[in-house]
């Protein structure tokens, strides 16, 4: 199926990014037809989009894209939430605290690293950590 989907985008000068249960198109220009073949190529595989979910971009800025930060130069970020994250596990960590809420700090801002290496290994680039 992905093949499939695939081969259609490719026709259309797109790209196809798929994570887990995530579909993006990409591209200068994301057709209405595209995304209805896409969409034709789901149920035949019995496969539904699901509609409130859907979202259509246009334009250059940078959009957020499974919680990750797609810019118009085509590198990933994570969003400020997650660097805020980390920095406040870090100042708890600094002060002793090991446990907020009955979770491990340090096994908090591990996770936040791994996801932060994820977008590096991508982008081929240095994210400072």
């Amino acid at each position: 199926m992905w093949e499939a989907i695939n081969e259609i985008v490719d026709l259309a000068n797109c790209t196809l990014t798929v994570y887990i249960d995530d579909v993006t198109i990409s591209g200068d220009r994301v057709p209405g037809e595209l995304i209805g073949q896409v969409k034709k190529q789901f149920h035949r595989y019995g496969l539904r989009s699901n509609k409130k979910k859907e979202k259509h971009y246009i334009g250059k800025k940078s959009y957020e894209i499974t919680g990750i930060i797609a810019t118009n130069e085509g590198e990933l970020k994570i969003p400020n939430r997650q660097h805020l994250k980390m920095y406040r596990c870090r100042q708890l960590l600094k002060l002793g605290i090991r446990y907020e809420k009955g979770k491990d700090i340090f096994k908090r801002l591990k996770g936040l690293k791994a996801q932060m290496q994820q977008i590096i290994k991508v982008n081929n680039s240095s994210i400072e950590i």
